[in-house]
Parts: C-alpha cells; structure tokens; sequence
C-alpha cells in the first residue's frame, strides 16, 4: 500500500509506507553518554492542557486571523469580544478563539451595517415640524 504525497499542484509522489516509518531509535547504550536536556516543571502539564483545550475547541485562532476568517476587522473582533458575542481563552499569555465559536458565528445570518435607531419623540416632532413648513398653502410663502 502506498501514501500519496503533494508537493507541488503537479508532481503528485507516491511513497511506499513502510519508508515512512520513523527512524530506527539508537539504543540506551549509545544515548547513556550523551546529555540528558531537563524539562521545565510542569511543562508537558501546559502542553497536555493546551492539546485539550485545542481538540475541545476545534483550534484556536489568534485574533488576526480571526479578522480574516470572519472577513472583518481586527477592531471589529476586539468589539465583538467587548459585546460579549464572541468568548477569548486566555492561554500562554495569548488571547484565542474557538474555531467552533467562529464557525457557529458565521452560521448566524447576521445584517450588515448598524443597527436601525428608532427616532426618539422629539426627533419625529422636529421632523413632522419641518414637513408641515415645506406643505404651505401655494399662494403663500
């Protein structure tokens, strides 16, 4: 059986897959010299908890991107995040979103520009005042 590989849009590669097996690993004996690199403390804990968050989310998105996705802004994201619309996830001192999130927000059907304003009382008054000023009777003026 074989694995076909893209490269290039025209020079498809197919690779048989027994020589996509990882290297064979050297053995303890010739590693035991060699310098051990040590690991943060609770390092492999933010991995595991961003591998989590990440799968649980359907990725996470920086806001730049966001922007793009959503066709907007990057003003207009940090906006619709102040609103409460969309939710950050704070992690590795970075703010996200959940490609869930911004996939069920495109879903929602939303109109484009502000929304209406209705006219306050004195705004239909000031209005209907300037109306009847321009419908005077034809002989006067």
């Amino acid at each position: 059986m074989t694995r076909k590989i893209t490269l290039d849009l025209h020079k498809p590669i197919n690779y048989p897959l027994d020589m996509m097996k990882p290297a064979d690993t050297p053995s303890a004996a010739a590693t035991a010299d060699l310098p051990q690199r040590k690991v943060k403390k609770g390092i492999l804990d933010v991995f595991r908890n961003l591998r989590a968050i990440t799968s649980r989310e359907g990725g996470l998105l920086p806001f730049a991107s966001a922007a793009t996705v959503l066709g907007v802004s990057k003003q207009r994201v940090h906006d619709l995040v102040k609103e409460g619309t969309l939710h950050p996830i704070d992690l590795l001192g970075k703010r996200w979103l959940s490609a869930n999130e911004l996939e069920s927000f495109v879903k929602l059907e939303r109109q484009a520009g502000r929304p209406w304003k209705e006219p306050s009382i004195k705004e239909q008054w000031v209005a209907a005042f300037a109306g009847a000023k321009d419908q005077s009777p034809p002989g006067e003026k």
